[in-house]
This record gives structure tokens, C-alpha cells and sequence, in this order.
């Protein structure tokens, strides 16, 4: 078990990654939680998701995961077709024992909204095109 964590916590870390670079890297994240709306998330954007005695290994290139606002946190984040971070991203609970670690999706409101920053389809365009039935992520899809 410290096994799997020592190589999240190594491919997380240490793949010649600085915080300065934007470049994508290769990102590998075991968890025993991942929502469904994460899997469905990260299908969407490319990912590799395969499962190993109870756990699930999500395979990705991303940018560096970076902290989260909570201890023991990190969020991945892609970018939109402009360049820009979408307003979506993968929420990373670390936990020392990795079936308790969970992965889940978490969408950025605007605070100025009446949903306080939680996000609806007023405010994010990501949930408003998902309720029209539109791929708001078809921009990481290959042609």
C-alpha cells in the first residue's frame, strides 16, 4: 500500500516538473473513490481509466497537479480551446491509505451569481452547455 502512494506522490512530485512550466505532464493518480461525474470528466478529456484490486489508476496528461484549498488536496485542471483554465476540474482528496483517497468533479461559479459561487448553468458555461446536450470538452477530442 505505501508502495502506491509513494509512486502517486513520485509521479506527482518528481517528474522534472516546476511550478513555473505550463507544459503537460504525464499524471498518474490511484484513488478507491473516483465519482462517476469524474470518470465521465476525465473520458472527456483523454484520459485512461483501468481498474486494479479495488482501485482505480487514472492515467492523464495534464498540467502539474497543484494544491488544493484544503490539507492533503490537489486539483488537476485543463485548458480550454483558448488557452484558458476551464471552469471544471478534478478535486484530489490524498489519503495515506489509497481506497480512502477520493477523486471527485468540482465546477467554479461566480460569486456574483445567485448561486454564491457553486455554480450553475447561469454562470458557468461548462454546465450550461452540458444541459443544452452540447460537448463543452469537444475541443480535447482527436480528429
Amino acid at each position: 500500500m505505501l508502495t502506491i502512494i509513494f509512486f502517486f506522490l513520485l509521479t506527482l512530485f518528481s517528474c522534472g516538473c516546476s511550478a513555473i512550466s505550463k507544459a503537460a505532464k504525464h499524471v498518474t493518480i490511484v484513488a478507491g473513490n473516483v465519482t462517476d461525474e469524474a470518470v465521465t470528466w476525465l473520458s472527456q478529456h483523454g484520459a485512461t481509466i483501468e481498474e486494479w484490486n479495488g482501485l482505480q489508476v487514472l492515467t492523464m496528461q495534464a498540467d502539474q497537479p497543484s494544491e488544493g484549498a484544503y490539507k492533503h488536496q490537489y486539483t488537476v485542471v485543463f485548458d480550454n480551446a483558448e488557452g484558458d483554465p476551464e471552469a471544471s476540474y478534478l478535486a484530489i482528496y490524498l489519503e495515506p491509505n489509497p481506497y480512502d483517497t477520493r477523486v471527485s468533479l468540482e465546477f467554479e461559479g461566480s460569486y456574483a451569481c445567485t448561486c454564491k459561487g457553486r455554480a450553475c448553468t447561469k454562470c458557468n458555461e461548462e454546465l450550461a452547455a452540458i444541459k443544452r446536450g452540447d460537448n463543452p470538452y469537444a475541443h480535447h477530442t482527436v480528429k
